[in-house]
């Protein structure tokens, strides 16, 4: 049986596909499951430095499996279970120490919108329809979902977003903050691949801390000792000696 996730390492750059393009890329909970299983062995890997998601075929994520999920309404522990694994998906993405980056075309809806959102970086393409259409289903967000789209595009927009549950213009999703940029079809992966390649030229060890302060600071109890002590690891840390070094001889810094 083909693999759920396809997994490709470009140099320091890892490029995660969602295989199930006979469903425009729906989640069921196998994908739930694998997911943040693939994101936390490849955020142990020292070599990789940035990851882009992607989908198989032509679109993103067409939102949750639903005749799936129908299996799973029949009872409150079924329900649960499949409910705990969408958490611990979102609640692993947000936790990861490497950055992620969406490469987004055709559906990404519902789940795959949220997936989408709990990246750092989000490219669409000019077609790409993006939307949280779980109300008309009779289901509410998860509640991190929720939250990340909260603090990504502000209270207003996200009332707006979850309430009415329709399709949403791109302009909007730009102007919201959602997308970071629109571009032609055949322009997504190559745009995907520069931001990657602008994050990766930066410190490793910086970045890790900046997405690491990130990541506390969107918690509801943030460690204010742990964010006091950021600057001063950094200071201590080899790659501000490599990257003052660099600096001063005017050179690129050797990560």
């Amino acid at each position: 049986m083909e693999e759920i996730i396809k997994t490709q390492l470009k140099d320091q750059l890892a490029i995660v596909t969602f295989n199930r393009p006979e469903v425009k890329n729906a989640f069921n909970l196998a994908l739930w499951k694998a997911l943040p299983r693939t994101l936390t062995a490849l955020s142990e890997n020292p070599e990789i430095r940035a990851v882009v998601l992607k989908g198989e075929g032509g679109h993103f994520g067409a939102g949750a499996d639903i005749k799936e999920l129908v299996e799973y309404s029949s009872s409150i522990e079924k329900a649960n279970n499949y409910s705990e694994a969408v958490h611990r998906c979102f609640l692993t993405m947000s936790q990861l120490p490497i950055p992620l980056i969406a490469a987004i075309e055709g559906y990404a809806l519902g789940g795959g919108f949220m997936v989408a959102l709990s990246c750092d970086i989000r490219v669409a393409t000019e077609k790409a329809v993006l939307g949280i259409p779980l109300p008309r289903l009779g289901l509410a967000v998860e509640w991190l979902g929720i939250a990340k789209l909260v603090e990504t595009v502000g209270a207003g927009y996200a009332r707006e977003f979850l309430l009415t549950a329709d399709p949403i213009p791109m302009e909007r999703l730009e102007r919201a903050g959602m997308i970071n940029a629109i571009v032609k079809e055949e322009e997504l992966m190559e745009t995907a691949f520069s931001f990657a390649k602008r994050i990766m030229k930066n410190s490793p060890n910086a970045i890790r801390m900046t997405r690491a302060v990130l990541n506390e600071l969107s918690s509801t109890a943030p460690n204010i000792a742990f964010l006091n002590s950021v600057f001063g690891a950094c200071l201590f840390h080899k790659d501000f000696s490599e990257g003052a070094t660099a600096f001063i001889e005017k050179r690129k810094p050797n990560w």
